[in-house]
């Protein structure tokens, strides 16, 4: 059972690296729509937290609605719900002055990342399966850890309906 508790934390590890990176740009290649994190002067920081309550340090985090003309147009997240709607929050629009946006870094999806969170997700629940299924590891000598029959009443029907 070590071992299972084992390899879900070690998912949750893999898991909260993510599938995307931040790679630096500038503000004339983000297209609209496109999920960034902008990096603002500390005056536009304070502006955003006295105007708009926004308290999120010096990195802004958004999706580009327009980059034209000296302003910067985002739509990020700014207050939280509470929890009897979820873990979801409001969302405003945010104008930035281009000229205080001191770095801009584009969110893109990285296939080595993903592909290595999709096995470990596979690996690990085939084992955490297969040890809550079949009762612990191989050389288990406990006489009871193989399928018990109400076990086997619920998991063979499961297991035939996908074939």
């Amino acid at each position: 059972m070590h071992r299972a508790v084992g390899m879900v934390l070690a998912a949750g590890v893999i898991g909260a690296s993510g599938c995307y990176r931040f790679e630096p740009t500038t503000l004339d290649l983000v297209p609209q729509g496109s999920t960034i994190r902008a990096v603002l002067s500390p005056t536009a920081s304070d502006r955003l937290r006295e105007r708009h309550g926004i308290a999120s340090g010096r990195a802004l985090n958004g999706t580009v609605l327009s980059a034209n003309g000296q302003a910067l147009s985002l739509w990020v997240a700014s207050v939280p719900l509470s929890v009897e709607f979820g873990p979801r929050a409001l969302y405003q629009q945010v104008d930035v002055a281009k000229s205080e946006v001191l770095r801009v870094d584009l969110r893109k999806m990285d296939g080595g990342r993903t592909g290595i969170a999709v096995v470990s997700g596979a690996a690990m629940l085939l084992v955490v399966g297969r040890a809550t299924l079949l009762g612990g590891g191989r050389g288990s000598e406990d006489p009871g850890s193989g399928m018990t029959e109400s076990r086997r009443r619920w998991v063979l029907p499961l297991v035939l309906g996908w074939f």
